[in-house]
């Protein structure tokens, strides 16, 4: 019998990582080609310019503009998004037969919609957590009740 392909995504906002297991007692593997990041920018470049004026309705007083959107969560979801598609693509290539994610209940959140339905079909647990500082070694710990390791 074939063993079960297992990855374990490690992910946040801004980082993420997959680490690979293929079966009982064989640990985890890192892969370096599935290490990602966002590109850290600063609320400063990210809103470099003025959101402008506008007139009230009645009067001649006029008053700064609100942003529309928060854009460091954009970027959050933006980076998600682009991990999501990742995941798409590697379930179509058979690279995995189940996965765990494991996000801070935000992050998780923001993930799931961007999940395309073969994704969705080979998530074996969702923890909500945020483990993306513990290195590979400790995760067996976290996933004792989950995964044998």
């Amino acid at each position: 019998m074939k063993p079960v392909r297992t990855w374990i995504v490690i992910a946040d906002g801004a980082r993420a990582r997959i680490v690979k297991n293929a079966g009982p007692g064989r640990g985890v593997v890192a892969d370096a080609k599935l290490v990602f990041r966002s590109e850290h920018r600063k609320l400063q470049e990210i809103m470099a310019d003025k959101p402008g004026r506008g007139f009230d309705s009645v009067g001649k007083g006029r008053h700064a503009m609100a942003y529309g959107a928060d854009a460091v969560r954009e970027d959050e979801r933006h980076f998600l998004q682009s991990l999501a598609e990742r995941l798409e693509k590697e379930a179509m290539a058979d690279a995995y037969d189940r996965l765990i994610l494991i996000a801070p209940p935000r992050a998780l959140g923001d993930l799931r919609p961007y999940l395309s339905k073969p994704v969705k079909n080979r998530v074996h647990e969702e923890i909500a957590k945020d483990l993306t500082q513990l290195p590979n070694d400790r995760l067996a710990d976290h996933l004792s009740d989950t995964i044998n390791l």
